[in-house]
């Protein structure tokens, strides 16, 4: 069983993980970054944060330590932005490469 979450501020999502990691029996926690609604998008989240590479780091690094490396946590995306501007497959290895960095509280 696994949650996902949309947000765009690191603080609050590194909060709501370790509320979840806590109070909930849970197997993994994913980052909404592939909802291309403008109510989410609007506010950053969603599929707006293929756009932003630095906020999504924040966010993994925040979410990551709040699990203390106990939780997996997953990054949903989809091919990008929009149809018209696919960037995941930039995304993914930079990702990737984020996990031995990552840190663990």
């Amino acid at each position: 069983f696994g949650i996902q979450l949309a947000d765009s501020d690191p603080r609050i999502l590194g909060k709501c993980v370790t509320m979840l990691a806590k109070e909930v029996k849970v197997d993994f926690i994913d980052l909404n970054c592939g909802c291309p609604i403008d109510l989410v998008t609007d506010h950053g989240a969603g599929s707006a944060l293929m756009n932003r590479v630095k906020k999504l780091r924040e966010i993994a690094d925040e979410m990551t330590s709040a699990t203390k490396g106990r939780l997996p946590i997953g990054i949903k995306m989809r091919m990008g932005w929009n149809t018209r501007k696919p960037n995941a497959h930039k995304f993914v290895p930079l990702i990737q490469s984020w996990r031995s960095q990552l840190q663990y509280g």
